[in-house]
């Protein structure tokens, strides 16, 4: 395969020579007709023969191989030629399609093996291009293949396309586009990344005509579309984590600090649910196995360890449940009790509050006593009086984030690390890397 380079068009100069290797599978020559084509040996070395045979048993989960086996080779009268693996029970010319096409591929992988060990520095890699890689290959195996190809790729720099029509095949490449999103950012250009899907999808025009457009997949929610699609069934809910709080200010505050932090949209990743619950529901329900509450994230107030219940019982209960986190406060009482200090009221009325008549005692005209002496109801309609004079909460949580930034950022840490490990066992999107404070600042 030859590249063009329009800076010089001299005899040879910009030209770059990769080895292109083309496969398409199938089962050349029906079993029944083996007496038409002849048995070939290739020639192995016995650490390639071993090669080959380790990888056939590993994608193909073979247990155990009798006798001793080889490689074969079946040719017909054309230049068309079968793969197989010959033992102790079957040969060449009674190979199955999905044991031929797995020998056909191991082969293609180890002839880039062989010239990367042959010409050193001078081999720049190679392209392998196959049509229909499931072809005839059960669910393990396509995913044990992907897995072989995806580090054959890497060993001996081969760019590998296939075309496929498995959902299988998809969603294992997919895994491998989830990881290295969360490793990279999702913010790069698309050939920054080891791994793309593209999916052809047919458009149509206003009169009718059918067009092909090349559509770049490599969110789990785009690859579920376009599954769908390819199933001809309307959208479903999307791959979301949920995220469940105690309440409505909860949520409210978490996809604050959440945005804030990680700076990207939360839509795209999960979805809150406002069923207003207490802790103690939440816990019942984990404790019950119900799996809606072990396979999403749960968000506890922040003094929810300190209450007895929680020491002397549902603290035992959750002792494993890496879904359950506990916000940095209780949001109405440690802002109540922030903002009682006259120090942090003044920093918070100069720099933040954008109501001049907003004083000290106008906001807590009401509540002249010590913060300990007020129950949970009082912080909470002090906190809805606040925010009526504010009209908007979040200057509440802006202040309380720059006031707190390292207790916020670990429990942002600790959400993206519960989060990110729910959506790999359950093959979701994962949340991209935590950018440096300083990053966000400038």
């Amino acid at each position: 395969m030859r590249f063009w380079n329009a800076e010089s068009r001299s005899s040879g100069a910009g030209y770059i020579q990769l080895p292109v290797y083309f496969l398409s599978l199938s089962r050349l020559f029906p079993i029944g007709e083996s007496g038409k084509t002849q048995s070939l040996k290739p020639e192995l070395t016995e650490e390639e023969l071993a090669y080959c045979v380790d990888n056939y048993r590993n994608i193909l989960s073979i247990q155990n191989i009798p006798g001793t086996p080889s490689v074969g080779l079946e040719k017909g009268t054309s230049s068309r030629t079968f793969s197989g693996i010959s033992d102790g029970v079957h040969d060449i010319f009674t190979n199955s399609a999905g044991e031929g096409n797995i020998t056909k591929i191991i082969l293609a992988v180890l002839s880039f093996k062989r010239l990367k060990e042959q010409y050193g520095r001078d081999y720049k890699g190679g392209i392998l291009l196959i049509d229909e890689l499931d072809a005839t290959l059960y669910g393990f195996s396509q995913k044990k293949l992907v897995d072989y190809l995806w580090k054959s790729a890497n060993d001996f720099k081969i760019q590998i396309v296939f075309t496929t029509h498995s959902p299988i095949i998809l969603k294992q490449v997919n895994k491998y586009q989830r990881k290295e999103r969360a490793e990279k950012g999702i913010n790069l250009p698309p050939y920054a990344y080891d791994s793309s899907i593209v999916y052809l999808e047919p458009k149509y025009e206003a009169e009718g005509t059918r067009r092909i457009m090349p559509r770049n997949i490599s969110s789990t929610s785009d690859l579920n579309t376009v599954l769908n699609d390819i199933n001809l069934v309307g959208p479903a809910n999307g791959s979301k984590l949920n995220i469940y709080c105690e309440d409505a200010r909860a949520i409210s505050f978490t996809q604050y600090i959440l945005s804030r932090v990680l700076q990207i949209n939360l839509e795209l990743y999960m979805n809150f649910v406002d069923i207003d619950l207490g802790w103690g529901n939440y816990v019942q329900l984990y404790e019950k196995k119900v799996p809606e509450f072990r396979n999403n994230i749960v968000l506890l107030d922040g003094d929810v360890p300190e209450t007895r219940e929680y020491k002397k019982t549902k603290g035992k209960v959750l002792s494993g449940a890496d879904n359950f986190l506990f916000l940095p406060l209780t949001i109405e009482k440690d802002l109540f009790r922030q903002l009682k200090d006259h120090a942090a009221f003044n920093k918070f009325q100069k720099d933040y509050s954008k109501v001049q008549s907003l004083n000290y005692d106008i906001c807590f005209n009401d509540w002249p006593l010590e913060p300990e002496r007020y129950d949970t109801s009082e912080y909470k309609r002090w906190f809805q009086q606040l925010e009526e004079i504010l009209g908007n909460q979040e200057i509440l949580y802006s202040f309380w984030y720059d006031e707190h930034r390292e207790e916020c950022d670990e429990f942002v840490d600790k959400f993206v690390k519960a989060f990110n490990l729910l959506a790999d066992r359950e093959e979701m999107d994962s949340l991209p890397p935590q950018q440096p404070v300083e990053e966000l600042d400038e």
